[in-house]
Formats: C-alpha cells, sequence, structure tokens
C-alpha cells in the first residue's frame, strides 16, 4: 500500500505540475504582453510631450519676435523716461541722449524680433533682455549671444505611475430591496430564535 501510495502521490504531483505549467505560462506570457503595452505607450506619451513642448516653444519664440517688431519703437520713449529720470540728469540730457539711445535700442530690438520671427522653428535662447519692452521698464536692454541652443524643450515627460492591472470581479447585484442590511438582519435573527428554540 505505501508503494501504491508514492506512486499515486507522485502522479498527482506531476499532473498538477502538468496542467498548471501552461497556466502559469501563460499568465507570464500576458504579464509580458502587458508590460510591452505599458512600455510602448509610455514612449508614445513621451514622444507627444516632447512634440506639444516642442510647439509650445516655437509659438512662443515667433510671438515673441513679432512682438518685439511691432513694439519696438517704444524704446524710445522708455529711453527718454529713464534718462531723465537718473541722478544728475536733465530733461534735455534725457530727451535727446535717450532718443538717440532709444533709437539704437529700437533698431537691435526689432532686429532681434525679425531675427526670432525667421528663425522660430530652431529652439534658440533669447537675444534680448528684457524679454518685451514693458518688461523692466526702468532697466536697460542687454544682449546676449546669438544661436544658443535652448535645451529646455527636451526635458522629460512627468513619469506617470503604472496602474495596477486588478482582475475583474464578479458583478455586484444592486437590488437595494432584496438585499437590504436590515432586511438580511431581520432574517439571520429569524433563524437565530428558531435555532435557539430547538
Amino acid at each position: 500500500m505505501s508503494k501504491f501510495h508514492r506512486f499515486f502521490v507522485s502522479l498527482s504531483c506531476t499532473s498538477a505540475l502538468l496542467v498548471f505549467t501552461p497556466v502559469i505560462w501563460a499568465d507570464y506570457a500576458q504579464q509580458q504582453l502587458q508590460n510591452e503595452q505599458l512600455l510602448k505607450h509610455e514612449i508614445e506619451r513621451q514622444k507627444h510631450f516632447r512634440q506639444q513642448q516642442y510647439k509650445r516653444q516655437v509659438e512662443k519664440k515667433a510671438i515673441n519676435g513679432f512682438a518685439n517688431i511691432t513694439t519696438g519703437f517704444l524704446e524710445v520713449p522708455k529711453n527718454m523716461i529713464n534718462l531723465t529720470n537718473e541722478e544728475d540728469s536733465n530733461i534735455v540730457y534725457g530727451v535727446i541722449g535717450g532718443g538717440v539711445k532709444g533709437i539704437i535700442d529700437a533698431v537691435g530690438r526689432m532686429t532681434v524680433g525679425t531675427f526670432d520671427l525667421l528663425t522660430a522653428p530652431l529652439p534658440t535662447k533669447q537675444v534680448v533682455y528684457p524679454k518685451y519692452v514693458w518688461d523692466d521698464f526702468d532697466k536697460s536692454n542687454t544682449y546676449d549671444k546669438v544661436f544658443r541652443l535652448d535645451e529646455s524643450y527636451k526635458t522629460a515627460a512627468p513619469i506617470i505611475q503604472p496602474v495596477a492591472i486588478v482582475k475583474p470581479r464578479l458583478p455586484v447585484i444592486e437590488d437595494a430591496d432584496q438585499y437590504s442590511r436590515e432586511e438580511a438582519n431581520r432574517r439571520l435573527d429569524t433563524i437565530f430564535e428558531n435555532e435557539m428554540r430547538k
């Protein structure tokens, strides 16, 4: 009987292995497929995010260029006001010196604006500071290096944690009249009382 028992146990273990091995491999293959799909989706999302970020950068640069072209003439009154308001300055120096400096800054801002508008698809950094005439109104314009690449649009998209895949559960039948808690409690109380009376 002992030999038969050992044989039966080894046979049942072997058959269990033979039955469950394909199921385990199928689960593993399905999990790998889901992981590949999630990875593919994440790569597509990152690519779409970079494309959108690049489009926003191009739009921003084109708008910046257009604004600098159309509002560059405001550098003349800006410089007149700023030079007049400086210490040890007078109105004559402010108007004449500010006018000349304003014309130079206006030409510079309009040139940079034209450059930005024409090279909008190239991701370069801003050349003139402040960005617009009305930004930091009291500051004079400064010009930076030309054709410095702006790599900020290549930043990675925020990482979204993968969602845990939950196996579907059996549907819950929502019938408040039939399965209410009060009804269940009354039925249990009735069953308990009947059992206690026996």
